[in-house]
């Protein structure tokens, strides 16, 4: 795949697939091409653009928040996912999409070891609560004031969909979601 716009062509025109079908690779022209390691990034980053998105429009602090996390996996504005990323930013894509890309990092959480695999949960987690805390323009301590009832959804899902759980440090087990649905 030479990029994540690939996988919206792809989510977009197979509308009847299952997410599952990719199972860390896609069909094209015959063959099967593996995600990219280049790719990965910009891929854990569309839960926080699904999060941006929830309340259907971005604010501009949560598109900070969202640079800034893609500067951390080294997307800058150099990177050949940048153009991705902004379009991503403008256009908001389907919840289909949004969905399929959660069912491909799944996929790709156990490939991980143990401790790479809740660091990336974790990480995920934690900064799609500061994207939602950004649009409220309150504290990330105090997310439940300062998002809206369709980011807490969104929240919810991801926290439930990645068995992600704050008090265990190996995960694994379902997360304890309910303080996301107040």
């Amino acid at each position: 795949m030479k990029n994540i716009k690939e996988i919206t062509k792809i989510i977009n025109a197979d509308a009847g697939d299952k997410p599952t079908d990719y199972n860390r690779t896609r069909k094209r022209g015959g063959r099967r091409d593996e995600l990219s390691e280049t790719e990965m990034p910009l891929l854990f980053l569309i839960p926080l653009i699904e999060t941006a998105w929830a309340h259907g429009a971005i604010a501009r602090n949560e598109k900070h928040l969202i640079f800034t996390a893609a500067r951390e996996e080294q997307i800058d504005e150099k990177h050949f996912l940048n153009e991705t990323l902004y379009e991503l930013l403008i256009y908001q894509p389907g919840q289909k999409f949004f969905d399929d890309c959660l069912s491909l990092i799944k996929t790709e959480l156990p490939a991980m070891t143990v401790k790479a695999r809740e660091a990336a949960r974790s990480k995920l987690v934690n900064r799609c609560r500061q994207i939602a805390a950004a649009a409220g323009g309150n504290s990330v301590m105090d997310v439940d004031k300062s998002t809206s009832p369709e980011e807490r959804e969104v929240l919810a899902r991801l926290a439930s969909e990645l068995n992600f759980r704050e008090d265990s440090p190996h995960g694994g087990r379902p997360a304890n979601v309910d303080f996301l649905r107040q």
